[in-house]
């Protein structure tokens, strides 16, 4: 499965490709029988060509699969892009290179996540930020901030977990209805191939913190460590 970041630079760089293209006029005369006039009627047509066919034949297949796969199989702009993109002619290509540009800005804000994956994304990004603001506080009172901010880091880790199971189609709860912990969620997801197996261990890490704020062994959680969990965080629900 393509990161976003991977989509994104795949997006740039068939957009920038297409830019590298040279488009020219090609005037051709087409004649057709005139019954009323009783005589053959000439007509100057100018059609822009592609200099290099099979570049931008090749181009065409890729912008139509990129797209296919990375926006939702039942999404109408979607379709009605690929289609029209397989059967592209170089009149067309300025707009589809707008199109294909406007695509790309939407898929980077997140347009085309699934509702209940960006809800639990902005939940997440909406505890970071008040984890963030609890360290940068000049108000400290000993332990308190910290070990609050590493739980609130938490809430959002576990936030992107959940939208990433959900996602994927992965069960959440176990077989008595209850949820399942954040550490199983994560290991549902490297199981699958979700989350590599770096990744899982550097977010394992993030949640033994969490454990330790959760049941008061303040003097295990360092503001360092926890700032080090937010960016890592953050990083993760981004990717």
């Amino acid at each position: 499965m393509n990161s976003r970041n991977s989509v994104l630079q795949e997006f740039d760089s068939l957009i920038a490709q297409a830019e590298t293209f040279e488009v020219e006029l090609n005037p051709q005369i087409t004649s057709s029988y005139s019954w009323v006039q009783d005589r053959v009627r000439h007509q100057k047509i100018i059609e822009p060509i592609v200099r290099d066919v099979q570049a931008f034949e090749q181009w065409k297949y890729q912008v139509a699969t990129l797209v296919d796969h990375a926006l939702p199989n039942l999404d109408s702009t979607k379709i009605q892009f690929v289609v029209s993109c397989r059967s592209l002619r170089p009149k067309g290509f300025p707009s589809t290179i707008g199109q294909l540009k406007g695509l790309r800005e939407a898929f980077a804000r997140g347009y085309y996540r699934p509702l209940q994956q960006r809800i639990y994304d902005e939940v997440g990004i909406s505890y970071l930020s008040e984890a963030e603001e609890l360290l940068s506080s000049v108000e400290k009172s000993g332990l308190k901030e910290a070990n609050t901010a590493c739980l609130y880091a938490g809430i959002a880790l576990e936030s992107k977990l959940v939208s990433l199971c959900t996602t994927r189609g992965l069960d959440i709860t176990k077989k008595d209805g209850q949820r399942k912990k954040t550490a199983e969620l994560l290991e549902t997801l490297k199981n699958v191939g979700g989350v590599d197996v770096n990744t899982a261990k550097r977010l394992h890490t993030y949640l033994e913190l969490r454990n330790q704020s959760a049941h008061g062994n303040w003097e295990f959680v360092s503001d360092v460590a926890v700032q080090e969990m937010i960016v890592g965080v953050r990083g993760f629900i981004a990717n």
